[in-house]
């Protein structure tokens, strides 16, 4: 069985900055992000971040909300990264 890395925005930027973004899809492991982070990343994009949506990160619609105390003290891609982890 594959084991599963959920990830937010922050570590796809520094890689990325690292230039060994490509290499970690090389890495035995699924690699997923919530959609929110999908978002985020595509925003950044527009504004002038060098990031991109790896091919070998999928992107997963959360099942259920985030909790709400999540979504009171985190920003909405760091919450949906907690909430798809824990699904």
């Amino acid at each position: 069985m594959t084991e599963r890395i959920v990830t937010n925005t922050s570590p796809l930027l520094a890689l990325t900055k690292m230039q060994i973004l490509d290499a970690i899809g090389k890495l035995t492991f699924e690699f997923v992000c919530p959609a929110e982070v999908e978002t985020e990343i595509l925003l950044g994009a527009n504004q002038g971040y060098e990031v991109k949506i790896p091919d070998w990160l999928n992107v997963l619609r959360l099942s259920s909300a985030v909790s709400p105390l999540s979504a009171t003290s985190l920003d909405v891609g760091e919450a949906a990264v907690i909430q798809l982890a824990l699904e």
